[in-house]
């Protein structure tokens, strides 16, 4: 049975929603700052890098995700597993937050390529971070039936929170929901049945646009 069919979805229409239909819970998204973020287009280009380095993600960068998580993130049908590929003070492996809590779930170097589809800018250093959904728990909390709508906009939300944090760190980043869940839940470590990784942001120094 699909999780639409489970949880009163299967009637919701391809068509978003207006905003007041939609709930989004309390969730807070940082100001613009303009010295971090110079402009609109700079903020796209950001979100859009081709390739990372292989630099190691700097020192206290992922205490300071870890609280913009914290600010933004902050629902009992959300986890993130963050995957470190090259970080200062961390070691490699796959890593859980969830509402507060940061614990490691497995130790070494992982390619999560073959979950977004063997996407080649995956690769170097940085993290690469996968947004979970429990879909029982997010269906309590987001009831009606716009509420897989809202499960979306949410995503979106934090990952654009995430976008800007990055950008005003001198970090690239990119996302996609292309993800194969069978592989996420074999790699990531995702026992529960009801859970599935749902969106995917990279984050890392990103390689230098070449001039054409």
């Amino acid at each position: 049975m699909s999780i639409w069919s489970l949880y009163d979805w299967e009637r919701v229409k391809p068509v978003l929603p207006s905003e007041a239909d939609i709930e989004t819970g309390d969730i807070t998204v940082a100001p613009h700052k303009p010295s971090g973020v110079k402009g609109l287009v700079s903020l796209l280009l950001r979100r859009s890098a081709r390739g990372f380095t292989q630099r190691a993600l700097g020192a206290g960068l992922l205490s300071d995700l870890l609280s913009q998580l914290q600010k933004s993130a902050d629902f009992p049908w959300l986890s993130v597993r963050i995957c470190v590929q090259r970080a200062e003070d961390v070691s490699p492996g796959i890593y859980l937050w969830q509402e507060g809590y940061f614990r490691g779930v497995r130790q070494g170097v992982f390619d999560v390529g073959p979950i977004v589809q063997k996407q080649w800018w995956v690769n170097g250093g940085g993290i690469s971070l996968f947004l979970c959904v429990d879909w029982k728990a997010a269906s309590l909390d987001l009831s009606g039936s716009q509420g897989y709508h809202s499960v979306w906009l949410i995503l979106g939300q934090i990952c654009q929170h995430l976008v800007q944090w990055s950008c005003e760190h001198d970090l690239g980043t990119r996302m996609t929901p292309a993800i194969s869940e069978s592989l996420a839940r074999e790699i990531l470590g995702i026992e529960e049945k009801t859970q599935d990784a749902a969106y995917f942001l990279r984050i890392g120094y990103a390689i230098p646009e070449q001039p054409s």
